[in-house]
């Protein structure tokens, strides 16, 4: 295992070697411009292929050290072995060619074979146990396809895990440049993208993570199976075998797994640029979200203008409408108020003439009663154009003529309120009668006995009317009925006109 030693001693040569490489990879360049700046990058790139391909870690030995390195060989030992370096590749190690094999080999045995040696007069103790068994398995082991198995395991690698804490810009990109470049041999896909600069665009930085955390790896780890499959004595055995090393590779490959994705993931952490990109991701996100808010504040307040003018213009047609109703209630008050003046005056004129005339029949109370009640009656139910020609016609006649004219009046006025009688059935008496009982008007002192009679009597006594009526002297039970359902229909009539005013003035 001396061998080791000097292994170790190579491979930190090796780091030595890388480092300072990188220090020249990441120096900062002069602002020149891009095309100096692309330049620069291409022999770089130029520079690291050509430094890969003639850097020598394991320095070729000289010939008396070869033979004691092979001399102290074991056969029995051969997985301990580093074959590259049996077979004299050590300097070149995966690079080699499979011609850079065969052609080392040849030289190998030409040297080396026990047949050459004693020829050439060297005595061989036990030929069995001789140093060329490691040669021949080391060309049978690098010349065929198990040669990955030993790659996978080659003793110089190192499967280190950079530090995660990096103070600064240039510590970052030596220490995980160096990392994403040695490892980059396991990959199955070429060419593989290496970890760049500060100068590295975005889209080939984003392709680098996008490729290693989906790194795709040869690495395999036959080489370290315990036991071999083949020295099984029978088939059960043989399974057996190959499912225990089958598991301990799985295990490993994991293992190598989960190392390749923690360094990922670091480098992600730590890497400036993604800390670049993420506080540009988040500026422009802020942009977009300003600028959204902005359309949003700008059409919110468009949408208010808007109902704002929406709005203005409902008032102004509204507070016309308000303008013309008023303007039309003021027309139709003052007319009410003209009509009814002259209203006033031509009753007040009939009045006067029927008055000056005593067209009330002077020598009967009872009847002179009646027409006046009927002239008021009159005054109420003519319309403005009727008293106007009535007046007209009284004045220009004789006071003979006029009471009979004004007689005329009041019986058109008794026909047209009194409903049809049949004067088959009863008497000219009766008729008479029934016609003086409608026409007779109620006094003060008679609606007063009314309406205390209303409260006295309640409404669910059967003989209400008829108690009321004996409280009333000189009227029925009917005339009290009928005088109570025209007030009734009078106090309905003044509600509905009110309600209709009150309707008039909100509109």
């Amino acid at each position: 295992m001396g061998d080791v030693r000097t292994q170790g001693r190579n491979l930190d040569e090796f780091s030595k070697a890388v480092a300072t490489l990188k220090d020249i990879f990441f120096i900062p360049s002069d602002n020149f411009g891009l095309s100096f700046l692309n330049y620069r990058t291409q022999v770089i790139k130029e520079k690291k292929i050509e430094w890969s391909l003639t850097y020598n870690p394991n320095p070729v030995l000289s010939d008396e050290e070869d033979v004691a390195f092979l001399e102290g060989l074991n056969p029995t030992e051969w997985k301990d072995q580093d074959h590259y370096a049996v077979l004299g590749l050590g300097h070149v190690r995966n690079r080699a060619t499979e011609e850079d094999i065969r052609k080392a080999y040849r030289q190998r045995c030409l040297k080396h074979h026990p047949d050459k040696r004693m020829a050439a007069g060297q005595f061989i103790a036990n030929p069995e146990g001789d140093y060329f068994a490691c040669i021949v398995k080391a060309f049978e082991i690098l010349g065929t396809g198990k040669r990955r198995s030993f790659d996978s395991v080659d003793p110089l690698f190192s499967d280190y895990i950079p530090s995660k804490n990096m103070k600064d810009l240039c510590q970052f990109f030596k220490a995980y440049g160096r990392w994403f470049f040695l490892n980059s041999r396991w990959s199955n896909i070429d060419p593989v993208p290496l970890l760049g600069d500060m100068f590295t665009p975005r889209q080939d930085v984003e392709s680098f993570y996008e490729f290693w955390y989906n790194f795709d790896s040869w690495r395999e780890y036959s080489y370290l199976d315990e036991e071999e499959k083949e020295k099984g004595a029978f088939r059960e055995e043989r399974r057996w075998i190959d499912k225990l090393n089958k598991a301990a590779r799985a295990k490993l490959k994991k293992e190598e797994m989960s190392r390749i994705r923690s360094v990922v993931d670091n480098a992600y952490t730590c890497d400036p640029r993604l800390v670049i990109y993420k506080q540009e991701d988040l500026r422009k996100k802020m942009e977009i979200k300003d600028a959204k808010k902005k359309l949003q504040k700008q059409k919110q307040m468009e949408e208010a203008k808007v109902l704002q003018e929406a709005e203005e213009k409902e008032r102004i047609v509204r507070e016309k409408e308000e303008a013309e109703l008023r303007e039309r209630e003021f027309k139709m008050k003052k007319e009410k108020e003209a009509l009814k003046k002259v209203m006033k005056k031509e009753r007040k004129i009939l009045r006067t003439i029927c008055k000056d005339n005593n067209y009330y029949s002077p020598n009967d109370h009872k009847v002179q009663l009646k027409n006046m009640s009927h002239l008021e009656h009159l005054c109420e139910v003519l319309s403005l154009s009727d008293l106007e020609e009535l007046n007209k016609k009284l004045a220009d006649l004789k006071v003979e003529i006029g009471a009979f004219v004004f007689n005329t009046e009041v019986q058109k006025f008794i026909q047209k309120d009194t409903p049809p009688v049949d004067t088959t059935s009863a008497g000219t008496e009766s008729v008479a009668t029934k016609l003086e009982s409608q026409v007779r008007d109620w006094t003060f002192e008679e609606q007063k006995l009314l309406e205390q009679g209303l409260k006295t009597f309640s409404a669910s006594d059967s003989e209400r009317w008829t108690h009321i009526a004996q409280c009333i002297p000189g009227r029925s039970k009917k005339e009290c009925i009928t005088r109570f359902k025209d007030l009734a229909a009078i106090v309905k009539a003044k509600k509905s006109a009110q309600n209709c005013e009150g309707r008039a003035k909100a509109l």
